[in-house]
């Protein structure tokens, strides 16, 4: 959502913590797939 606020805007810092804020979701639900399989 703030990458594309930011984008429409022209609010470059905005856009920016929008695409680390994706990167870091993105990150946390690669982790949880690799755990998954390890469950009992």
């Amino acid at each position: 959502m703030k990458k594309a606020v930011g984008r429409a805007t022209g609010d470059r810092s905005l856009e920016a913590e929008g695409r680390a804020d994706q990167a870091k979701g993105d990150a946390k639900r690669a982790g949880a797939k690799v755990k998954d399989p390890f469950k009992p």
